[in-house]
């Protein structure tokens, strides 16, 4: 990870716990430069997952601060964005023949073992 990551690590190891489950409260200037940091650094290609390990952040924290996930009762929407997949990355095979894929999520979940058939049929299950 780059010199910012490790300063912001640095910030977040420093930052009191408080209550009884031993929590930290972020400032508000420090989350919102740990948010500019995490998004800059998704589009880049890292995972949420990662960089929440690299930060010293909780990766649940990290998820809803980036707009990857939501609190609990919050209502979420799926933006999906289209696809191709290249001969070269189905091996040569069609699509639906193609052996089993690894999708990993800007958020950091990781999907593998499934057909693009099935992984199709998981994704209109979750919207």
């Amino acid at each position: 990870m780059d010199r910012e990551v490790r300063t912001l690590q640095r910030e977040v190891s420093q930052l009191a716990r408080s209550g009884r489950r031993g929590r930290r409260d972020y400032p508000g200037e420090l989350r919102a430069r740990i948010i500019l940091c995490a998004q800059r650094h998704v589009r880049a290609g890292t995972s949420v997952a990662r960089l929440a390990l690299a930060l010293g952040v909780p990766l649940s924290t990290l998820t809803v601060w980036t707009g990857g996930g939501a609190p609990p009762g919050a209502a979420t929407t799926v933006d999906f964005r289209e696809v191709h997949l290249s001969a070269a990355a189905l091996g040569g095979k069609k699509p639906e023949t193609a052996g089993p894929i690894v999708l990993v999520t800007p958020q950091g979940f990781r999907v593998e073992g499934l057909r693009v058939a099935e992984l199709a049929e998981l994704f209109r299950a979750l919207s």
